[in-house]
């Protein structure tokens, strides 16, 4: 008897200190650097976000890219901090993670075209550390809300200057060309920035809708006046890169949800934790979209809106 109440009294300890083992190894918590570009509310949405979808048990280095914050004292403290992944937000936070933490997986997010900006090649291979979220609208998408705004819009014009721009333009073609909708792509290169209205002007005769593009040449402080002043004169409707084109008095703009970007970060940093190589984790685009539109430009191109469009749209 004696021998027996031995045993199960070995086993009870035995059980017990195993599974305070195990208990310690699950409660074990994953490190994890947050680099933000710079500390304002885009950046904060999608961080705030990453932070409410990522697992419970892990501690955060949180900092941004500023004067300030020399790179030496930022990699000290990720060195010192000993991260399993580090999580950006915005062009500049990649850049310097890509640059200065070469052993180290990086998931970036609320970045537009980093294979343009050369934050990644066009295809990545085992030596690639970046995985990400981008704020591209992908082309299809682009086109969908163009005829639900505008059924009849048949010429989508585009001005552009650059060679990044170009091959856009040739996957935007390919895409009207091989799918269903019966639209074509009108464009215009910009050789000089004085000639931004005549070249309007030129492609006005055959654009039923222009559409903007990430294209600084162009759309920037000095010609955003001239476009809109333009556009609204000619009754062209115009397709904003951003939700401040819109405020400004172009039609629409279709854009990101920076909540968005912050939750799939936290999925791509989920598949990192999990052992996934972030060359193997595809490119993720935004699941959400934000509709954008000026009412006093809808009423001054005499435009009736379907109530699909109205149901889920910021007007401003």
């Amino acid at each position: 008897m004696n021998k027996i109440i031995f045993y199960i009294s070995v086993i009870c300890v035995f059980m017990l200190c195993f599974g305070q083992y195990i208990l310690a190894d699950e409660q074990k918590n994953v490190k994890i650097v947050i680099i933000k570009s710079r500390d304002i509310a885009p950046y904060n949405d999608a961080a705030f976000a990453f932070i409410s979808k990522t697992q419970k048990n892990a501690d955060y280095l949180f900092l941004f890219i500023d004067k300030k914050n020399s790179s030496k004292d930022l990699l000290s403290q990720i060195i010192k901090f000993d991260p399993v992944v580090i999580t950006t937000f915005g062009t500049s936070a990649t850049r310097w993670a890509k640059a200065n933490c070469d052993t180290i997986p990086i998931v970036f997010s609320v970045i537009l075209n980093p294979v343009g900006l050369k934050i990644i090649p066009e295809k990545r291979d085992k030596s690639s550390r970046l995985a990400g979220v981008v704020l591209d609208i992908p082309i299809k998408t682009q086109v969908i809300w163009i005829k639900k705004v505008l059924p009849d819009a048949k010429n989508i014009g585009i001005l552009y200057s650059n060679e990044n721009i170009e091959n856009y333009i040739q996957r935007f073609s390919d895409y009207l060309k091989t799918s269903c909708t019966i639209c074509f792509l009108r464009t215009k290169k910009v050789l000089s920035i004085g000639n931004i209205v005549d070249n309007l002007k030129v492609l006005n005769q055959k654009m039923d809708i222009l559409v903007g593009v990430y294209d600084s040449f162009i759309y920037n402080q000095r010609t955003i006046r001239q476009i809109l002043l333009f556009t609204l004169r000619n009754r062209v409707p115009f397709m904003g890169v951003s939700p401040q084109y819109v405020k400004a008095g172009a039609l629409f703009s279709i854009s990101a949800d920076f909540k968005d970007q912050g939750n799939q970060a936290a999925e791509l940093v989920q598949m990192v934790i999990d052992g996934k190589k972030p060359f193997d984790i595809p490119l993720r685009y935004p699941n959400e979209i934000i509709l954008s539109i000026n009412r006093n430009t809808v009423k001054r191109l005499d435009i009736k809106l379907s109530e699909e469009v109205l149901k889920n749209v910021v007007l401003y």
